[in-house]
């Protein structure tokens, strides 16, 4: 088996990053490329009533407060 040169190396890397410059990009993706990251947009009223709802739904309870309201547990447990 024939090692190749430098040259030989040097010359199909260069012929194969002109063969990437000609393809085109889907549009979509050059406008995900150009755009900044972390951006801010306005939320519209139903996805802020959407992260609020998720927000009261991660609010922390006792286990013992859990458990009660899903009906697992009986309030004279909890007293011993």
């Amino acid at each position: 088996m024939k090692e190749r040169s430098y040259k030989e190396m040097k010359m199909n890397g260069a012929r194969h990053y002109s063969e990437l410059v000609k393809m085109c990009a889907d549009v979509r993706a050059r406008w995900h490329f150009r755009r900044r990251p972390y951006t801010v947009y306005k939320l519209s009223e139903q996805a802020r009533r959407l992260i609020r709802a998720q927000g009261m739904q991660i609010e922390h309870k006792s286990v013992e407060e859990y458990l009660q309201e899903k009906g697992r547990l009986r309030g004279d447990v909890i007293g011993g």
